[in-house]
């Protein structure tokens, strides 16, 4: 990882490269977009805002160039799909560099979460009829799969699920991206602050004002059921997530328990998913 971490620091096109490689492989292996936003978080705070612009404009042609030889004319709109990830990471990577707040960090990118559902619905009108107007479109592909969407059990379940995908879709991109700025900010640790990281993220705290607000919107979705407050509590709850987690690895730290006790926290939390 240090090694990976130092030829990024090498040079702009080197980390370029891992970004724009990285982002194709995810296609197939998902996580793997984690390096790829991490690769450009790593200039952003170690050299500069500048910088990581500029990262970002190679590692958006390098990706157009790899992509267009295996998906032709789609290659461009690939390049453009990822910059909806880039471009809101590079934001967080510029409001982390200049705060040194991982909390201030963290609240911009629920405040970009609720705002992404919120582009959701006024692009969309209703998301959910946008939602299953596509998975019947992409009815033959799913039979052809062995899905029957014609089920109605399988009708039921898209029901009930379609008005949730705008603030599950913004949980998982916000994971995502959240995942790329620590792991960006870990490498940074490693090559010019060894230990700096893991202190950093046991002392995270989101603050009594930010969680005030969540509170009362998580209140407000659970007692209105309306699919909007859901989706904007789903965006939110990515972030308290992350706290939660962070809390956990304070605890064992200022209680002086073995390691395994965190291992065994990973594992329960992976299975509860």
């Amino acid at each position: 990882m240090k090694a990976l971490a130092g030829f990024i620091m090498a040079g702009r096109w080197q980390a370029a490269l891992v970004a724009a490689t990285t982002a194709l492989l995810s296609l197939m292996l998902p996580p793997l977009l984690v390096f790829s936003g991490a690769a450009l978080v790593l200039p952003t705070l170690r050299v500069g805002p500048r910088a990581g612009a500029l990262t970002l404009v190679a590692t958006l042609g390098g990706t157009i160039l790899l992509a267009l030889p295996v998906f032709g004319t789609a290659g461009p709109w690939l390049g453009l799909t990822l910059l909806a990830f880039w471009l809101p990471l590079w934001l967080l990577a510029v409001q982390l560099r200049r705060s040194v707040s991982l909390a201030a960090t963290l609240q911009l990118a629920a405040g970009l979460g609720m705002v992404g559902v919120l582009l959701i619905y006024a692009l969309l009108g209703d998301p959910a009829q946008w939602w299953l107007g596509v998975m019947e479109a992409f009815g033959p592909s799913f039979q052809a799969a062995g899905l029957d969407i014609g089920q109605p059990a399988f009708r039921d379940y898209m029901v009930a699920v379609a008005p949730l995908m705008p603030g599950a879709l913004m949980f998982s991109l916000l994971g995502y991206m959240v995942l790329a700025l620590l792991l960006g900010r870990w490498w940074q640790a490693q090559l010019y602050n060894p230990g700096g990281f893991g202190q950093e993220f046991r002392e995270l705290r989101l603050g009594r004002p930010a969680a005030a607000i969540a509170a009362g919107l998580f209140a407000l979705a659970t007692i209105t059921g309306l699919p909007l407050l859901v989706n904007l509590a789903l965006a939110l709850a990515l972030v308290y997530s992350i706290q939660g987690v962070a809390l956990v690895h304070g605890v064992n730290r200022r209680a002086g328990l073995h390691r395994g006790w965190l291992v065994g926290f990973y594992v329960l939390l992976v299975l509860a998913n």
